[in-house]
This record gives C-alpha cells, sequence and structure tokens, in this order.
C-alpha cells in the first residue's frame, strides 16, 4: 500500500502513524508491535487517499485496509468506529500540516491570468521581453547562463524537501504541480511544455513550502512566494540568480497574435 497516508489500529482502538513517513512496516516498528501472525492479528494497516480534485474534507478521501479477506474479528466488530478513529488521526495530522492552506492556494492558481503580463513588475526582476513567450523565455535564459549561478530556489526546495511530513509533502507537491501545469499549459501556447513546467515546480515548491512552514527557515518561504508571484502577475521565471529572478514576457502588443497560434499537442507533466 503505503499511498499518501497510512497509520496502523491495534486492537485497543489507538491510531499509530509516523508523521514523517507513510511505511506501516515503520510505524510497526515504531509503535513496538510484532508483525508475526495474519489471523487475529494485533493491528490492521490502514491508507487513506485523498480525492481528485484534493480536499482539506477527510471525509471525502476514500480508506483502504490491507488484507481485507483476512481481518480480524476484533476489527469487523467495530470497523465504524475503526474507521472513524482513523479518520480523526488524519484530521489532526492535516491540521498540524496547513492542508487547508495548501487546498486554498492550489484553488488559486485556477484564477490566474497566466502569461497576460498584465501586473506590475517588481524591484528585483530582471525582465526580458521577446516577440514569443518562447523567445522572451529564451532570452532570460540566456542571460542567466551568463550570470554568476547561485540559483535560491534550489536551495529552498531542498530544504523543504528535507524538513519532516513526507506524506503531506507529496500530496500537496503532486496537486500543486499538477494544477499549475494544466492551467500553464493552457495559457501558454508557444511556449507550453518549458512554461508549463516551471510553472508547476513553483507551485510544487510553495505547496512544499506551506506544509513545513513552521519548521522551515523564513527565507525559504519567502523566495517561494516570490517566486510564485511572478506567475501570478501574468509573468513567467526563468531563473534566479543570488536572488534576482529572471523574469520573462512576450512584447506588448504581441499577447494577441501568439493567442492564434495553433496549441501544440499537450504532453504529460514529468
Amino acid at each position: 500500500m503505503c499511498n499518501f497516508w497510512t497509520c496502523i489500529i491495534d486492537r485497543n482502538l489507538k491510531v499509530h502513524y509516523d508523521g514523517n513517513s507513510s511505511s506501516h512496516e515503520t510505524i510497526v516498528e515504531n509503535a513496538g508491535l510484532k508483525d508475526d501472525k495474519l489471523d487475529d492479528r494485533d493491528f490492521v494497516r490502514v491508507e487513506i487517499t485523498p480525492p481528485k480534485p484534493i480536499s482539506a474534507d477527510v471525509e471525502k478521501w476514500t480508506l483502504k485496509v490491507d488484507e481485507e479477506k483476512t481481518l480480524p474479528n476484533w476489527f469487523e466488530r467495530q470497523r465504524s468506529e475503526c474507521e472513524a478513529r482513523c479518520k480523526s488521526a488524519l484530521k489532526q495530522y492535516l491540521k498540524k500540516c496547513h492542508f487547508s492552506e495548501v487546498v486554498e492556494f492550489i484553488d488559486s492558481l485556477k484564477k490566474i491570468r497566466w502569461f497576460s503580463a498584465e501586473g506590475k513588475t517588481k524591484k528585483g526582476w530582471k525582465v526580458f521581453y521577446g516577440k514569443t513567450w518562447d523567445a522572451a523565455r529564451g532570452a532570460a535564459w540566456d542571460a542567466a547562463r551568463g550570470a554568476a549561478w547561485g540559483a535560491a530556489g534550489g536551495a529552498a526546495w531542498d530544504a523543504a524537501w528535507g524538513a519532516a511530513r513526507d506524506a503531506a509533502r507529496d500530496a500537496a507537491r503532486d496537486a500543486a504541480r499538477g494544477a499549475a501545469w494544466d492551467a500553464a499549459w493552457d495559457a501558454a501556447w508557444d511556449a507550453a511544455g518549458g512554461a508549463a513546467r516551471g510553472a508547476a515546480w513553483d507551485a510544487a515548491l510553495r505547496a512544499r513550502t506551506i506544509i513545513v512552514s513552521e519548521i522551515l527557515d523564513k527565507k525559504y518561504i519567502r523566495h517561494a512566494k516570490a517566486r510564485m508571484e511572478v506567475w501570478a502577475r501574468g509573468y513567467g521565471l526563468r531563473y534566479d540568480v543570488n536572488g534576482i529572478l529572471y523574469v520573462y514576457a512576450i512584447e506588448k502588443g504581441k499577447s494577441k497574435d501568439a493567442s492564434k497560434a495553433k496549441s501544440p499537442k499537450r504532453v504529460e507533466r514529468k
């Protein structure tokens, strides 16, 4: 199993889980239980997965038990109570991880006017323009390659990845990445692949920093917010060099022409 949030419930109806791991084996070991029998076993493995689109409402999540055909009698007799206790534990976990804030962030991605370049540019941005979004993106990349490398985005990602709460981080990452990929692809036909990939990366980074916000260095949170603000204002972000964001946009008056281009074949996000 081991898909998103996992726990075990023992015959005393106590729920055990590990906020830093989705491995049932790790949970069993940490609980000091023995996994040495199948019939009338002392605990049951449980997995709870989020719906699509993702929701913070645990009642919409799907609960599954391992070895359904060999469940012990104590679980069968009290199944409703066992499932309720597992979902209650999940609610506590999601609250600790600020998961409702992650869902709000993911929903906000649908409201962004992607690649409109309507918002104001900010101090600390280096903005590069081109006749197409693809050309502008290339110009930003050429400039970034000529500068001294110092990617704050990579450092922020490493920090968010290295923090705790594996399961919530991964679910937030996947949901945010998918939402941003789809929205950015539909908006930027002439730079769809690269643009969508960049937007998805930054959305995933922001979602992860929300999950571990109280245990992550604030500078990484600020950087993740700054990256997403570029996309939210209708621009594209190509790279960061020593805290300077290399931003790109189509030349004024060109966006309508670009929108008439034939949409490229959609590819699956990676």
